[in-house]
């Protein structure tokens, strides 16, 4: 009995251990400024995250953003998009095996929302979302082939659902 004693305290203390040196070893601005670039690649917009970036093990597996913000494109009134003070979620970690993203409940906390439309009647979201569009589809040179979906090509892609979405605090304008 006292052998199975002294297992369970060692892998309880091997596994803390491993949380410790995985939290220590990531550098979360590294992760912020990769988020951000990757923002810009993808929709044009700046991302700006002055806020921490924390984990959470258990019971799942969870990340902390502190105050985020989506810049509108330039000719808006309103510096800002969409910003939030805090933002949390969680995932499950088995189904990242089978290229599943299972997000739990997602909380986002002082989220503010500003949809602007100018003169001419384009909103700050088309121009967000033609973005968007334009970069992820990039038409195919005079003469070639458009390239088909293969079943590697479908697999590659993660699958994606949330259990939900709670917004503590939140104010569309």
């Amino acid at each position: 009995m006292k052998k199975l004693l002294y297992v369970i305290c060692a892998l309880l203390l091997v596994l803390v251990i491993a949380l410790v040196s995985i939290t220590s070893m990531v550098d979360t601005d590294k992760v912020k400024a990769m988020l951000m670039e990757q923002v810009k690649s993808s929709t044009g917009a700046d991302l700006v995250v002055s806020g921490d970036l924390s984990w959470q093990f258990f019971p799942r597996l969870g990340f902390t953003l502190g105050k985020t913000e989506l810049r509108n494109s330039a000719g808006f009134s309103e510096l800002n998009l969409i910003e939030f003070s805090r933002a949390s979620m969680d995932l499950a970690v088995k189904p990242l095996f089978d290229r599943r993203i299972e997000v739990g409940e997602m909380t986002l906390s002082g989220v503010k929302i500003n949809v602007l439309t100018l003169a001419n009647g384009q909103t700050n979201i088309d121009a967000f979302s033609q973005k968007m569009a334009a970069t992820s589809t990039k038409p195919a040179a005079p003469g070639e082939a458009k390239p088909t979906d293969t079943p590697e090509e479908e697999k590659s892609d993660f699958v994606i659902s949330i259990a939900g979405i709670n917004i503590d605090s939140g104010q569309l304008l």
